[in-house]
């Protein structure tokens, strides 16, 4: 829990209900101010970010972060968490990104970049990820698949939007596999994002979903479908997040990469 905000307890995953995305509007701007207003000085930036704990808001199935790689910029990721990359399909470190508040991200060319956990086995009911794909990404171009054209968050076609309800979700979606889920960006039900621009992709499943196989930056060997642009961080957790979870985690993430907040 964050210093000095004592009034809510920790609240962990909540498996049988959907969440509300963070929220927006006048009343989400006065929480924020309240939330900035009660974190000491000490949780800026960098020491902002360490001092947070995703798992006092619910069972983390993965979590990745480009700033702790601590690599040469530059250089070559083949290993990334449990994720390992080879070849000429490795991913490149980049130490700083002005667009992600100078943080460090892992670029996808786009080409043949994938990285990949076989056998996994993987739990996954809430994604989030800050991201940005750039304007020449391929058609359907996958963020998160495991690996065999399912369980995607991929781009909606040629479009700068995901795959989601109301916008060509199928079975073989993240949030279209079972019962529609919802997918926000930037706090907006099937919103578009700028293309080359930052931006947080949240995907929430009707249910618990199973990676067999996890991958990132690519659909599937056959189809390649590869992701054109950078990641900073993925947040997966097992279950959904209480509504105040999924405010403290959307912060958590604005406020580390400058991100837009309505």
């Amino acid at each position: 829990m964050w210093p000095g905000i004592a009034a809510t307890a920790k609240n962990p995953a909540q498996k049988d209900s959907m969440p509300f995305p963070f929220r927006s509007g006048p009343g989400a701007l006065l929480r924020r101010l309240v939330l900035a207003a009660c974190l000491p000085l000490a949780l800026v930036g960098e020491s902002f970010s360490q001092q947070f704990d995703p798992a006092d808001y619910g069972d983390v199935a993965l979590h990745l972060k480009a700033n702790e790689l601590g690599q040469v910029n530059g250089t070559e990721v083949t290993e990334w968490g449990p994720l390992g990359a080879g070849g000429s399909s490795t991913p490149t470190y980049i130490a700083s990104d002005a667009r992600f508040n100078d943080m460090p991200v892992v670029r996808f060319d786009g080409v043949n970049d994938v990285m990949k956990r076989s056998g996994a086995n993987l739990t996954a009911r809430t994604i989030l990820a800050v991201v940005a794909l750039e304007e020449d990404a391929g058609n359907l171009a996958g963020l998160i698949s495991n690996g065999s054209d399912g369980l995607n968050v991929r781009r909606g076609d040629s479009s700068n939007r995901y795959r989601s309800p109301g916008f060509n979700m199928d079975g073989n979606d993240f949030v279209g596999n079972g019962s529609p889920g919802q997918l926000h960006v930037n706090q907006v039900a099937t919103g578009t994002y700028g293309y080359g621009q930052p931006h947080l992709v949240m995907a929430v499943a009707s249910s618990e979903k199973i990676y067999g196989n996890f991958w990132i930056g690519s659909a599937s060997s056959s189809l390649g479908r590869y992701w054109n642009g950078s990641i900073a961080e993925v947040l997966i957790y097992e279950g959904v997040l209480s509504p105040e979870g999924l405010e403290r985690v959307g912060w958590y993430l604005q406020k580390k990469y400058d991100l837009p907040t309505d």
